[in-house]
This record gives structure tokens, C-alpha cells and sequence, in this order.
């Protein structure tokens, strides 16, 4: 096998938020969103917070 190592351009965060901001507009860069559901709150006990007598 030959040698699988393939050097990458470290962006900038300029460069990264320049990328970004260009495909805001173009739907394919883009999942189909997701829908979240909020699930039922629960009460959890923490022991370690617990006044000891």
C-alpha cells in the first residue's frame, strides 16, 4: 500500500466563517431538519448534595 496521509489547509476561523456564510443560501449544503420533541421532565435525587446530620 502506498502512503494513505493526505495533508489538509488548516483554516483560519475567518476562512471557516467565510465558508459557512456562503452556503447559508444554498439548500443543498443542507440537511432536511430535524424535529425535537421535548421529553417528561424528571426529578433526580443527588446524594452528594444532601445535608448529612
Amino acid at each position: 500500500m502506498g502512503n494513505m496521509k493526505t495533508k489538509h489547509k488548516v483554516l483560519t476561523e475567518e476562512e471557516i466563517d467565510s465558508a459557512v456564510i456562503a452556503q447559508t443560501e444554498d439548500d443543498s449544503c443542507w440537511e432536511k431538519p430535524v424535529k425535537v420533541l421535548k421529553s417528561k421532565s424528571t426529578s433526580l435525587a443527588n446524594p452528594a448534595n444532601q445535608s448529612h446530620p
